[in-house]
């Protein structure tokens, strides 16, 4: 062989490197060579029909299966290149649905996050979504439990809709380089894409607390919401509007919120959609803690119709739960006639413990507030069969475990059973240490405090002090209407050191006043540490064995039951308030 076949060789290969190099960027760029598809992008619709199915698990109380599903779904959802897509927020937001209805708060949170981190990520993806078909309206249904007072009918959307996905080819695109996805229109539910949204967003709020607007993710959420991406004057703005009124809540600027969603109840100024009913469950919210219990109590009964017209069944709970809670705190009958319809169209469903058992708890309530303690106890029975009849047993394990032990504590006191009543009281003590968001709440304040503050950080000793006062207030009437195990275990579950935290910084802030009735309380708390269940239970005590004619008029065993925890209730036409562990007439 002569010496210039190598170098021919060589030349060849070398071109061919130089080929090769010089085509690259078009290569890599090229639609099909660097697409990735997971779950054969474009073949199935987001989110998967099996994604519903996981929402029944959550309502017939499988929290562990509804989970399993939707980790399940997530494996297989949509990624643009290594980034999750909009499809990841629904199964991130009902992971954490499974995880806050089974009361694993800080799990809820982290996936409410990881949905909202998505959604962050994407803020325009509405304006990318084409609908087939118009909007009607038809005239709004009755809810088995009443009629709306809202006289405007409901929207009639759309049943299908699609979002173009990836890159359309030309030269331009091709030269810029990088991976490129084919363009294709995949079906897609927007509405549940947004409802999962407006529910994490509230989730957190709620969860959080008072110390929302102080965690940094709240803002990037409130800016990420402030422009609405969709064509001007399109109807689907309101959804945007709601989700915007959601974070202005979230973010601490409750009256902002409050024009902002009551703005956003109909759509085109006409008619209810579906996230009118988040809308009027969130206004009830502001209303309540603005001391509006009347507007709350008629926000809530509004939801809960609204909601039933859009098949959100969790959302009908909740909203009838605080109807009837803002009821007790107007002093009427708990709403039991509501209660009691919406119990007997829960019964009726198939697979919907978590709704009955709720329903069923609140009628409960009510019949001890009543004085009928044979009905009480057979309902309690029934409904502590269905709890535990629940697939994994998830609504024993629940917050809803929580109110059955505080109810069956009432009970037990009501009939003299002391040392029962004890018991079943430590229960809701050790499970509201796990599922209390007021727990949790100041246990997160308290070691932020711990670790140090900085004035310029998010949380400045001048917030710290605030949110200190309204984790550690006394319980109102309010929060015994709607929290009363929380309001009772409270007590038990504060840091010991909080309060002489709360006093330094007082101190600190040379707010000599202030940190007087701190130290007094801290003399208090001392002293009720020393007591079962911090002098709650020796205050009842002292009204089960008082004289027979102060308690002869009594409406129900609750309103004794809420003297001996601090608060206040008319018994035998005499009002009588707790201020120091021992009930005294005022």
């Amino acid at each position: 062989m002569s010496q210039s076949t190598p170098r021919r060789v060589l030349a060849t290969i070398f071109s061919a490197i130089v080929a090769i190099l010089t085509l690259q960027p078009f290569v890599s760029s090229a639609p099909r060579a660097f697409a990735q598809r997971p779950g054969e992008l474009g073949s199935r619709p987001i989110p998967t029909p099996r994604y519903y199915e996981g929402i029944r698990y959550i309502e017939s109380g499988d929290f562990a299966m509804a989970e399993n599903l939707y980790r399940q779904e997530l494996k297989s959802a949509i990624r643009i290149g290594p980034e999750q897509w909009i499809d990841s927020i629904c199964y991130y937001a009902m992971i954490g649905e499974s995880r806050y209805q089974a009361g694993d708060l800080l799990g809820a949170r982290e996936n409410y996050n990881a949905a909202l981190s998505i959604a962050v990520a994407y803020p325009n993806w509405m304006g990318r979504v084409t609908y087939v078909g118009d909007v009607s309206s038809v005239p709004k249904p009755p809810a088995p439990w009443g009629a709306s007072q809202r006289d405007v009918p409901i929207g009639v959307f759309p049943s299908r809709a699609t979002i173009v996905i990836g890159d359309k080819i030309t030269e331009e695109r091709l030269k810029q380089g990088g991976m490129m996805i084919e363009q294709k229109a995949i079906q897609i539910d927007p509405v549940e894409i947004l409802r999962c949204i407006a529910l994490s967003i509230r989730r957190r709020a709620e969860i959080l607390g008072p110390l929302a607007p102080f965690d940094p993710f709240s803002q990037q959420v409130l800016d990420a919401f402030k422009t609405r991406a969709v064509a001007p004057n399109h109807w689907s703005i309101t959804w945007l509007d709601v989700i915007w009124g959601l974070a202005l809540v979230e973010s601490g600027k409750e009256s902002s919120a409050v024009g902002a969603l009551a703005d956003a109840l109909l759509m085109a100024g006409t008619y209810d959609h579906t996230l009118t009913a988040t809308a009027l469950f969130e206004l009830g919210n502001l209303y309540m803690n603005s001391g509006k219990i009347r507007e709350a109590a008629q926000c809530y009964y509004e939801a809960s119709i609204s909601a039933f017209n859009f098949g959100d069944n969790l959302l009908v709970e909740e909203s009838i739960r605080n109807y009837s809670n803002a009821a007790k705190a107007l002093g009427r009958d708990g709403g039991f006639g509501v209660v009691n319809a919406a119990y007997r169209w829960a019964k009726q469903r198939k697979n919907s413990q978590t709704l009955t058992s709720s329903f069923g708890l609140e009628l409960v309530e009510d019949f001890i507030d009543q004085g009928k303690l044979g009905l009480a106890t057979s309902g309690l029975g029934a409904i502590d069969k269905t709890m535990r009849a629940t697939v994994g047993r998830g609504l024993r394990q629940s917050r809803a475990a929580d109110r059955w032990n505080y109810l069956n504590a009432l009970l037990f006191y009501a009939n003299g059973n002391i040392p029962m009543g004890d018991e079943s009281l430590a229960k809701v003590v050790e499970g509201c240490k796990l599922r209390s968001p007021w727990a949790f709440q100041l246990l997160r304040l308290d070691n932020y405090v711990k670790n140090g503050l900085s004035t310029s950080g998010d949380l400045t000793p001048r917030n710290a002090a605030d949110l200190y006062e309204k984790l550690l207030r006394e319980p109102t009437v309010v929060d015994w209407a709607f929290r009363p195990t929380e309001s009772l275990s409270i007590q038990m579950i504060a840091p010991t050191g909080a309060f002489e935290r709360w006093f330094c910084i007082l101190m600190d802030r040379d707010l000599k006043d202030k940190a007087f009735e701190v130290a007094e309380r801290i003399r208090r708390e001392r002293f009720f540490r020393t007591q079962t269940y911090g002098g709650r239970l020796l205050s009842l005590r002292y009204i089960l064995t008082a004289d027979a004619a102060l308690t002869a008029d009594v409406s129900g065993t609750n309103a004794v039951f809420t003297v001996a925890n601090g608060g206040s209730a008319t018994i035998g036409g005499v009002t009588y308030a707790n201020t120091v562990g021992a009930s005294e007439r005022t």
